[in-house]
């Protein structure tokens, strides 16, 4: 355990320097010696961890796995700022107005632009790309706190606590060692990706999760439902279709194609 140990202070200790940096763009160097550090770390914890058995060893995974997320939280989204086009889109709707039917920067948007959110927006003459499942979401943490990019990044951490939640539930019921929890739960670009730059895929993995455990039951059509609400954010879960069972494709299928079409018809 003391190795163990070892390898998850380095890893905390790695994302907390990370978060320090005011902006990681122009400190790459730095960023890169992290992004080393941190992978060592984590490679380390799956040796000392991911065969180990008991309370002990889970304690040290979930511990250090929430407190490198809760260290990364305050960062500033230098690396993408698709965050920010989150906080935007859900401006846009919140004024009564689509948020695919103009891009940022059509003179029809002019009197929402600020001078926090709008001049980081990445690719301003594009329409939005995100389907409706995401813009629902973007939406929901508007109104409980308007144009807040931690606000944003905090419900996106919290989602993706749920599917690490799942992830756990899913190699309990599929017989697996839980300490195989760490593989996940430590991954560095998990942390940085959702936790430092706040992407979507936190949103999408209780999704692809529940999908993998219904399967795993042979529930097959609520596995396809899941999968359609996971490409209701991100539109990659469709492809993980392919990996049912043939048998299993009329229900999953259905299913996925119920609930994509349902969250469509609001935008069409």
């Amino acid at each position: 355990m003391i190795g163990a140990l070892a390898a998850g202070i380095g890893l905390i200790v790695s994302c907390a320097v990370m978060a320090r940096i005011p902006d990681l763009i122009q400190a790459p160097a730095l960023f890169l010696a992290l992004v080393v550090v941190a992978f060592v770390c984590y490679a380390a914890g799956i040796w000392r961890l991911a065969a180990l058995h008991g309370p002990r060893s889970m304690l040290v995974i979930v511990s250090v796995a929430v407190a490198a997320r809760l260290v990364l939280l305050p960062t500033s989204p230098t690396l993408s700022t698709d965050v920010y086009r989150y906080v935007w889109d859900a401006r846009v709707a919140h004024a009564g107005i689509s948020p695919y039917l103009y891009p940022p920067w059509a003179t029809e948007l002019r009197p929402l632009r600020d001078t926090e959110v709008f001049p980081r927006l990445n690719h301003p003459t594009w329409r939005t790309i995100y389907p409706p499942g995401a813009q629902v979401f973007f939406q929901a943490v508007y109104r409980l706190r308007p144009d807040s990019v931690l606000a944003m990044k905090t419900a996106l951490g919290l989602a993706e606590l749920i599917g690490l939640a799942a992830v756990l539930w899913l190699l309990r019921a599929s017989g697996r060692p839980v300490s195989q929890l760490v593989i996940y739960a430590w991954n560095p670009l998990v942390l940085f990706e959702v936790w430092g730059m706040g992407h979507l895929e936190g949103l999408v993995l209780p999704a692809v999760a529940g999908a993998a455990w219904a399967a795993l039951r042979a529930r097959y059509a609520a596995a396809g439902g899941l999968l359609g609400l996971g490409a209701l954010v991100k539109l990659y879960p469709a492809a993980l279709l392919l990996l049912m069972p043939l048998a299993a494709w009329p229900a999953a299928w259905s299913a996925f194609l119920m609930v994509v079409l349902l969250g469509y018809a609001p935008a069409w």
